[in-house]
Order: structure tokens, then C-alpha cells, then sequence
């Protein structure tokens, strides 16, 4: 992003006088996952403003956006509670706004052992929020160690649900999804792109037609790689960094999607398309969970061809139950959301 674009965007975020909501999440990186985050937020809470702002390490900038108030702060969706974390955002956020809740934020999952000082810290934050929405039952199991009350609210994502017959699926079209992530995945990443150029090999030597998504410009260079080790000539692939309808007007043709990437999985999921998820880390399986398909969840350290093709098979074969399960699911947790946000912004007078 351009110093000028900053500069435009932290000029705007000072001068907003509306009543505002600041959101604290993994926003501003080309992310698709953590954009359509932000975007589940500003339509689930409209009409009240969403505001955001990225860190500066000018002290003075620091101390101005420090003084700007609020009505509420909200923590986003993501794995915003673990190791890495914006707590230090989070809690600036809530000291300069009238009240704070969190909205379906994964937790790093840490159900047994010793208590990690990461999740003390994070205890001491949520206690005395009135509200904590999480990602999942495993997320609120954690923050449960340390005395949060919180709840499974589900993955904001699951806004974006359509409608059953939006899903128009081509005959022999599949959805790819691969990327990186820097090593924090189960397993070694370049045995598991090796499994995944061989199922797309078999893919293509059943005559199905292959589109890629590439949801981050970081798996840019790895989805060319994989697309060319497996002889794929000329790919098409649909760079998509931010707009959930964008990448749902390209998905829904698709016959079935197989990716790696939490957000790129679930937003195909909600759009209906049964679709195989690669558990990367333990956020996807409970997302999967959450939509009751964790059975086409193969976690990356263990991917195995005829495994897969036996999943993609199911799939296939019974694409159409899938998707209404997956439907179904989705539509309790937007429901959830719309109650949700009407009950916050209620309780604050708007």
C-alpha cells in the first residue's frame, strides 16, 4: 500500500464524527479472508460506521489516533486471540470507547496443560466484556480456562450465505485453491503442494476442467508453480484479494472446490459448493465442524491421493445434500449474527 493511501485512509478514519464502532483485526494486507471479515462487519452493523486503522510507529500519529473516541470496540474475526495478536490494539481500542465485545474471533486452541501467559493476558482483557463471540466450541473451550464466558457464536464469514440455487455448478468445472504459510502449517509445505500437484494430475486426467483462486498475492507464485509441476497449461487464475461477492460470482460455477486456505474454503462453502478443505491448522476443522462437514476435512500432514479422490467422489456424488447441510448450518450462524448485531447496537442506544 502507497504512503499516500495511508495517509488518505488514517485522515478520513480522524475526521469521522458519526457515531463509530473501531474494528481491531488482520486488515490492509490483501488478505481475502481477513477483507471479507471487515466487510461481514460493516453490513451485519450497518447503519452504525465501522472504522479501522492500520499501526503507525510515528509517536505523534500514535498519540492522535490514541485520543479518537468511540461508541463501541470490536474484535474481529480471525485467529485474533493466540501468540501473535493485536491485544495491544485491542485494549487502546476499548480505552477510548464508551463499551467492547468480540465478534467471532478463533482463539489459538490451548484446551489442556499448563495456561499459556498469552491467554492469561487475553483472560484479563475479555472478563469484564459484557460480550465474546468466538469462531467455535474450541475457542470458547479455551477462553473458558481463563474464567470468559464466551460463545460459540460461529465465523462471521457465514454472512455471506446464499441462497441454495445461487450455487450453478458446470459439469467437470473444480475450484483450486493453494498457498503458503511461511511454515506454520501441518506437516512440510512442499510435501503437501507435491500431494496436491498429484491430485491435480489425476484431476486432469479424468478431463476435469481446473480454475485457480488465489486469495492472498503471496500464493500467487506457489498456485503458478503447483499449476505448472502438474502440467496445467495456461491457467486460469482468479486473483481475488478482496469482495466476497467477487469470488462467489466466479465459484458458484464450479462442480466442487478443493483448497487450502481457511477463507477461501469457507467462502466457497457458503456459496453453496460442496468443497474439500485442507486442515492447515486446527482454525479449519473447526470451521468445518461448524458447518458439519468436517468429514471432507484431510488435515495436511496426513493428504493421501486415493483418500481425497474417494472424498471428491462423495462429493460429486452427493454434492446437492452437501450443500443444503452446509446451507443449513451456515444460515443458523448468519441468523445468529443479524440477531446479534441488532442486540449490541440496541443496548448502546442506537
Amino acid at each position: 500500500m502507497s504512503k499516500v493511501t495511508a495517509v488518505r485512509e488514517l485522515l478520513g478514519y480522524l475526521a469521522e464524527n458519526h457515531h463509530t464502532i473501531h474494528y481491531t483485526g488482520w486488515v490492509g494486507y490483501r488478505n481475502l479472508g481477513d477483507e471479507i471479515l471487515l466487510e461481514a462487519a460493516v453490513e451485519s452493523f450497518a447503519p452504525a460506521k465501522i472504522v479501522w486503522v492500520r499501526g503507525f510507529h510515528n509517536k505523534l500519529i500514535q498519540a492522535a489516533v490514541a485520543r479518537k473516541k468511540h461508541d463501541l470496540a470490536m474484535l474481529g474475526g480471525g485467529t485474533q486471540i493466540g501468540v501473535q495478536s493485536p491485544i495491544v490494539r485491542f485494549k487502546r481500542a476499548i480505552a477510548a470507547s464508551k463499551s467492547a465485545f468480540v465478534f467471532g474471533a478463533g482463539v489459538t486452541p490451548c484446551t489442556d496443560g499448563p495456561i499459556p501467559a498469552w491467554l492469561e493476558q487475553w483472560g484479563e482483557v475479555l472478563r469484564p466484556l459484557p460480550y465474546v463471540g468466538v469462531r467455535g466450541p474450541e475457542s470458547a473451550a479455551t477462553l473458558a480456562r481463563v474464567g470468559v464466558n464466551a460463545q460459540a457464536m460461529g465465523d462471521p464469514v457465514c454472512w455471506f450465505v446464499k441462497p441454495l440455487d445461487y450455487w450453478q455448478p458446470e459439469e467437470g468445472l473444480v475450484g483450486i485453491n493453494v498457498g503458503h504459510a511461511h511454515g506454520h502449517m501441518y506437516g512440510q509445505e512442499d510435501v503437501i503442494q507435491s500431494r496436491i500437484i498429484e491430485l491435480v494430475k489425476d484431476l486432469l486426467a479424468q478431463g476435469k476442467r481446473l480454475e485457480f483462486y488465489c486469495v492472498w498475492p503471496e500464493d500467487l507464485e506457489t498456485t503458478r508453480r503447483i499449476a505448472a509441476a502438474a502440467g496445467v497449461e495456461n491457467p486460469i487464475i482468479h486473483e481475488i484479494y478482496e469482495g466476497a461477492l467477487r469470488f462467489q460470482e466466479k465459484v458458484r460455477r464450479v462442480q466442487f472446490f478443493v483448497g487450502i486456505k481457511l477463507h477461501a474454503v469457507a467462502l466457497a462453502m457458503c456459496t453453496n459448493v460442496p468443497s474439500l478443505m485442507i486442515e492447515y491448522r486446527p482454525k479449519c476443522r473447526e470451521f468445518a465442524a461448524t458447518l458439519g462437514v468436517e468429514r471432507f476435512c484431510v488435515r495436511s500432514d496426513s493428504l493421501d491421493l486415493a483418500q481425497m479422490l474417494a472424498l471428491i467422489s462423495v462429493l460429486q456424488d452427493q454434492g446437492r445434500e452437501v450443500s443444503r447441510t452446509m446451507h443449513a448450518r451456515a444460515t443458523i450462524v448468519r441468523d445468529r449474527i443479524q440477531e446479534l448485531s441488532k442486540a449490541i447496537l440496541s443496548s448502546n442506544g442506537w
